[in-house]
């Protein structure tokens, strides 16, 4: 891939990123788990992040984000597991009238999933794009 594709498609994740740095006070991104929501930060998402795998079932999560949220942007991993816990989320979410995206997960997992299969691996990702494009 060019240099020039590569800072491109570093572009293109910083997008969705800035999409979910704008989100408001009544939005939270839900995360597999607390390295996925330090990736995050690392990004400068400052905004809510759930972490899904904090001892909670996630029917308990779910119910918490529809009580204290009016969205949620579900940003599992773009493997099987994370697959399986996003349909899990979505159905719950759904059963309790909680609107919720995976329209930023779909973006990022387009652009990433040759590379990279987690949400951990975003920062390390575009470090590599963006070295890559200065060699």
């Amino acid at each position: 891939m060019s240099g020039q594709m590569q800072d491109e498609r570093a572009e293109d994740i910083m997008e969705v990123i800035d999409e979910l740095r704008e989100l408001g006070n009544r939005e939270t991104i839900v995360v597999e788990g607390s390295r996925d929501r330090d990736a995050l930060r690392i990004l400068g998402i400052t905004g809510s992040i759930t972490v899904l795998n904090d001892g909670h079932s996630i029917v308990e999560t779910c119910e918490m984000m529809s009580r204290e949220f009016e969205k949620v942007y579900i940003m599992m991993d773009w493997d099987r597991k994370g697959g399986e816990l996003s349909r899990v989320l979505t159905e719950q979410l759904t059963a309790l009238g909680t609107h919720w995206s995976m329209e930023e997960r779909r973006k990022i997992a387009s652009l990433c999933k040759k590379d990279i299969k987690d949400v951990e691996s975003i920062p390390i990702l575009l470090e590599r794009l963006h070295e890559n494009y200065k060699c």
